[in-house]
């Protein structure tokens, strides 16, 4: 199955999303904090995140957490973090999310 015929899971948006924005799993591993086998895992579905993860996730593609884990068609962001401030960083620290 090609992956612009997979359905809309986890998986798929985060792959979709990932390249998107032109990172690699190394690169998204750095972002959130994770080892980069962990990030593959949740690209292949082995594993989940953690909601911190999960969250996240979210500031880095710029989509709610709720689109990720399909409870919204729309990938419009709740959260209401401006990512400019993190693009130069080597991950997103736990202390700039909302509680």
């Amino acid at each position: 199955m090609r992956l612009e015929d997979e359905p809309l899971t986890f998986r798929f948006k985060i792959r979709q999303l990932r390249e998107k924005y032109g990172y690699t799993q190394k690169k998204m591993s750095e972002l959130l904090g994770v080892e980069r086998s962990t990030y593959t895992y949740y690209e292949t579905g082995k594993t989940e995140p953690s909601l911190r993860v999960l969250r996240k996730m979210a500031v880095v593609f710029h989509v709610s957490t709720d689109y990720l884990v399909d409870m919204s068609d729309t990938g419009n962001s709740t959260t209401g973090l401006m990512l400019s401030p993190y693009w130069q960083k080597k991950h997103i620290p736990d202390d700039n999310l909302k509680n």
